[in-house]
């Protein structure tokens, strides 16, 4: 895959609300705009915060387990948000305003990809059949009943992260083809420019440049008067083509870069501590960057302990430093690098991730059964019946003993994953902090491996919802079904 990002303050203002981030690692992909709420207090610092939150799941759960399941990937990247949502409340408890912001996330893992969204920042698709929006605008306009509202309030959002403590998310999954582009942008993008040249723009783009240069043109004849900014991903696999090009232009490139690396070397050994050394510091960081994606965990090494020479207070390269010792196994190096970066720093971010490195290793360690446990189980059936005026619901659950149970600790709950000798979760339990049993779901899988039910429960067996979902042997869905008995649906089974 490759993709690009853009982002712009506008014509018209100062402050830019909006936060980009683009993360890839072989086939997977983790791509996220956030537009911080215009006209509330700190939009930026809302953006912000669920730009980190998204970058962090991914430098550590997510790179520590790349091979996680697609659908728990996806619930992990929700709760990742969600956490940020109670936050920014929390922090503006009792002064009657709002930090807040929209996101839009593209999730591209195992072949298929995930589509998230909450508020008004939006999701293009581009395929064979056209372009296309995937995303959900929750705002006024999108709710039939409220059409004949005056049209100043159409356009206001009805969901937002840091605006409710409950979110409703708009998720759609499928399984990849190979020859989709994505399109992932603020309101600032598609409500100036046209409909048509948008979607044109979306269809054709192919360079980096090409995209960056046409979409801030239709933005700025439209008038720009709010932050815009996008980012643009293309699945299609390039095809090689290096035995076609004149020898002039592998030439010129071969010069180019080395005028580029000369360009380098002479920033770096200038010993101008001003913007030469912001450049080369800033260079190196995104080469360090690149190699940890790169599992070239040596070179990263390389790079991040070059920018912590010049800047020893750098908490970027001690964070970088460390997850490429974790991803080469050397734990007690990571330690070391981020105590002695919390010694210069005294940065909170790198605090936290020494004590999680820290943490005895029962907390979140994996639990596995002995060997005569492990064996293969044969599946048992389980009838539940609930009556929930004025229907009765019969459920029929397949369950499995447990091969592997997690503990993942929250700060206002816990959380025990049970997964399969597959490494697919079977069943979650939700507790409070006091043990108490909360909730807990079940989770079934056909015959070709897809999760194709799932039942949620109260702690007393009282079923509130479930889903149901069926699939071709290329893993399409054909078939879905959704029931709320009672309380909300959840994200896990709403699809497109």
């Amino acid at each position: 895959m490759k993709y690009c990002e853009y982002t712009n303050a506008g014509i018209i203002r100062t402050i830019n609300q909006d936060s980009i981030l683009s993360l890839s690692m072989n086939d997977s992909g983790l791509f996220v705009v956030a537009d911080g709420m215009g006209g509330h207090i700190d939009g930026e610092i809302a953006s912000k915060a669920v730009k980190k939150a998204c970058q962090k799941w991914w430098n550590t759960s997510f790179m520590e387990n790349s091979d996680m399941d697609f659908l728990l990937a996806v619930e992990e990247i929700e709760s990742a948000i969600e956490v940020v949502n109670k936050n920014l409340i929390k922090k503006m408890e009792g002064t009657g305003k709002i930090c807040g912001t929209t996101v839009a996330v593209v999730f591209v893992h195992k072949g298929a990809y995930a589509a998230i969204n909450i508020g008004d920042s939006r999701i293009y698709l581009s395929n064979k059949k056209g372009v296309r929006k995937i995303s959900f605008d929750h705002t006024l306009n999108s709710f039939e009943e409220i059409k004949n509202v005056d049209l100043s309030e159409k356009d206001k959002l009805t969901q937002a992260i840091g605006a409710k403590e409950e979110l409703s998310w708009y998720c759609a999954t499928d399984t990849l083809k190979g020859d989709e582009k994505f399109f992932i942008c603020t309101d600032g993008v598609y409500k100036y420019t046209e409909e048509e040249d948008l979607f044109s723009a979306i269809k054709n783009y192919s360079e980096e440049e090409e995209i960056k240069k046409e979409i801030e043109k239709q933005v700025i004849l439209g008038g720009a008067p709010d932050n815009f900014s996008f980012v643009a991903i293309d699945m299609r696999r390039e095809k090689s083509a290096i035995s076609k090009k004149p020898l002039i232009i592998v030439s010129a490139i071969a010069v180019a870069l080395f005028i580029i690396f000369a360009v380098i070397f002479a920033v770096a050994v200038s010993g101008d501590k001003g913007e030469n050394t912001q450049t080369v510091m800033s260079e190196k960081l995104s080469l360090g960057q690149k190699f940890l994606l790169d599992l070239e965990y040596d070179k990263a090494v390389a790079e991040f302990t070059a920018v912590i020479d010049i800047e020893p207070k750098n908490v970027d390269a001690y964070m970088g430093l460390a997850s490429a010792y974790m991803g080469m196994g050397e734990k007690e190096k990571a330690i070391e690098t981020l105590e002695k970066g919390l010694m210069e720093t005294d940065d909170e971010t790198i605090r936290e991730k020494l004590m999680e490195l820290k943490t005895p290793e029962e907390t979140t360690a994996e639990v596995t059964t002995t060997p005569e446990e492990t064996t293969t189980v044969p599946e048992t059936t389980m009838i539940v019946t609930t009556t929930t005026a004025p229907e009765t619901t019969t459920v029929v659950v397949t369950t499995q003993k447990a091969a592997t149970i997690k503990k993942f600790e929250y700060e206002d709950k816990d959380i025990i994953s049970e997964f399969d000798s597959n490494g697919r979760i079977i069943k979650r339990s939700i507790y409070k902090k006091d043990g108490t049993l909360l909730e807990y779901e079940i989770y079934g899988y056909d015959s070709y491996g897809n999760m194709s039910e799932g039942y949620f429960y109260k702690a007393d067996g009282t079923l509130l919802r479930y889903f149901r979902e069926k699939y071709d042997e290329n893993g399409r869905i054909v078939d879905a079904t959704i029931k709320v008995l009672e309380g909300t649906a959840s994200p896990m089974g709403i699809v497109q």
